[in-house]
């Protein structure tokens, strides 16, 4: 095997690379500026058959770019990671194989940090190496930062945890810097991805939680899908059977086959609106644990109609005002669509929503480990309920619940 260079095409990624290099009874170490949550499930399934401890990261939280949940999911994969805590900048994109021994086979060195977008869909640029003893460099390199006491900081959840409250102000200081830099003038009809755009959908698709919130009332099954179905089956109740009733426990109303407190309310309720009000209310003041407990949907729902209520009032009024209007039907979705993501989104505008908007329908643009979600989504609960009023109903509800 020789030394090969990286490009990030379709047949030679930094990804591809990396692969080829990792066999089923070795080692790797990773040293790298940043991770994010796309580019440990890109390497996941590399490192798989591995013993989770022959699996070493060493990055940095220089900058606050790394984001942690994808530290929080290394950990909890059971991999050894650190933190350069030495004062100079630390920049390295260093991916090294060994062998079941310890012995150095193979490492990709180039641009390329932990991410979707470095290791196969952005352009950069990298070196496949071979050669014996450059590996050895390499490997002793690695070596020391790892083994550096006064450099290297092993991390844990704790660290995590603090961390987390940093990187969330520092995403949202960057989308607002990002705004500033973005030229004023709209994008047209075919014109390319504003590096921009890419860059802010890198900080928010990071924080995407699954399954996406629906911001309305299609939350349990096929039957119920809108607010008016739902109060006339409770109204039926209980001459129902199958699939009403399933989808009356996911929507937490009914326990066993008798309808619980939230249900008996919603059960007398005469209008839409006021079932929307009790049902919103309940969910309002539930944990997200305890709604997970019955439906991790409606769990969803809470996150994203929190979010919602947060965003920019020019977002929200022009969600409300346009929500029959199908010539704004992808830049409604990616308002939803984002509602799943971390209170980031707040600072967006509704320009940086359009401009995100047409990133969003393409697969190709979007973190891998998000591409199915996402393209469920569209194709399913998120394309549904725009004819009829429930979104308005519920997300007015929850504003009005106390």
């Amino acid at each position: 095997m020789r030394s090969t260079f990286l490009g990030n095409t379709p047949s030679e990624s930094a990804l591809d690379g990396i692969t080829q290099i990792i066999s089923g009874d070795g080692r790797v170490d990773f040293a790298v500026s940043y991770l994010q949550v796309s580019g440990w499930h890109a390497v996941r399934h590399l490192i798989r058959g591995l013993d989770p401890k022959c699996v070493r990261i060493l990055f940095t939280d220089q900058f606050d770019l790394t984001h942690p949940n994808a530290l929080r999911l290394a950990l909890n994969a059971g991999v050894q990671v650190r933190r350069y805590t030495g004062f100079r900048v630390y920049h390295p994109k260093v991916y090294l194989a060994r062998n079941r021994l310890g012995v150095a086979r193979g490492a990709v060195v180039g641009s390329a940090n932990l991410s979707d977008s470095g290791l196969q869909g952005g352009v950069e640029a990298a070196i496949l190496v071979t050669n014996i003893g450059v590996l050895r460099r390499i490997s002793r390199w690695f070596t020391e930062l790892w083994n550096d006491r006064e450099g290297a900081e092993e991390i844990d959840h704790a660290f995590v945890r603090e961390y987390q409250k940093r990187w969330r102000v520092a995403a949202r200081g960057r989308i607002r810097q990002r705004r500033l830099r973005r030229p004023l003038t709209p994008r047209t009809r075919g014109q390319a991805d504003h590096v921009e755009d890419i860059e802010v959908l890198d900080d928010v698709c990071e924080t995407i939680g699954i399954p996406i919130g629906i911001l309305s009332m299609d939350q349990a099954g096929n039957n119920i899908r809108n607010l008016s179905r739902l109060l006339a089956i409770l109204h039926e109740f209980p001459n129902i059977e199958g699939k009403p009733l399933s989808e009356l426990r996911l929507l937490g109303l009914i326990y066993g086959s008798t309808l619980n407190a939230i249900g008996r309310k919603a059960q007398s309720c005469e209008s839409v609106e006021s079932l929307a009000h009790v049902w919103c209310k309940w969910v309002k003041h539930q944990s997200d644990e305890s709604l997970s407990l019955i439906n991790t949907k409606i769990a969803s729902f809470r996150r994203a109609a929190m979010l919602f209520s947060r965003l920019r009032s020019e977002v929200r009024a022009f969600f409300f005002a346009n929500m029959h209007n199908p010539v704004e039907r992808n830049v409604l979705m990616a308002i939803e669509l984002l509602c799943s993501a971390s209170e980031a989104v707040c600072e967006l505008k509704l320009e940086d929503f359009r401009a995100l908007a047409p990133i969003l329908r393409n697969p190709a643009k979007l973190p891998r480990h998000l591409r199915e979600a996402i393209q469920d989504y569209r194709c399913n609960k998120g394309s549904r309920s725009w004819t009829g009023n429930d979104r308005e109903l519920l997300l007015r509800a929850w504003h009005k619940a106390r």
